[in-house]
């Protein structure tokens, strides 16, 4: 793309922007037609039972779209929300763009979660168990968070005892 720095003045303000020019056409694919999946990461349930997906859910998934010989997969984006307000939970309207949402970490990888009988115990507790067995047509971001945090302060305080 041609970038072209312009001056433009309205009144006696002025203000130097850039016009992007793009191609006629962009890069093409023959035309077979191809095979993928749109999702929302936090759509998916996490096997763990944490609630939303994770990133090793979304590994477990690109694997299986590999072995299906999918051609894409398109994600939402993954930015930081607003940990305050669990409500305000559209990726499109995150806190950060540069940051990525910590509750997509998966527990059950980290290296404090080995040998941890604090996070065992949350894992198998019946809380965590009635989220994962839930039918809820929709997600309660209040209580996903509380359990992602939860776990990652297991593995904190793992950390910290050595």
């Amino acid at each position: 793309a041609d970038v072209i720095k312009a001056l433009v003045s309205v009144g006696e303000q002025s203000k130097e922007i850039q016009l992007w020019a793009t191609p006629e056409k962009v890069f093409q694919v023959d035309d077979t037609k191809r095979t993928g999946l749109s999702l929302q990461l936090y759509t998916v349930k996490n096997k763990a039972g944490l609630g939303v997906g994770d990133f090793n859910d979304l590994l477990e998934l690109c694997d299986l779209c590999a072995q299906q010989h999918m051609d894409y997969i398109l994600l939402n984006p993954l930015h930081l929300l607003f940990a305050q307000q669990s409500e305000r939970a559209s990726p499109y309207s995150p806190n950060s763009r540069a940051l990525l949402n910590p509750l997509y970490i998966c527990v059950e990888l980290s290296a404090d979660a080995k040998n941890n009988p604090q996070l065992d115990a949350l894992l198998h507790s019946d809380e965590v168990k009635a989220l994962f067995n839930s039918n809820e047509q929709f997600i309660n971001y209040e209580k996903e968070k509380s359990n992602r945090l939860r776990g990652r302060s297991s593995e904190t305080a793992k950390a910290h005892r050595g």
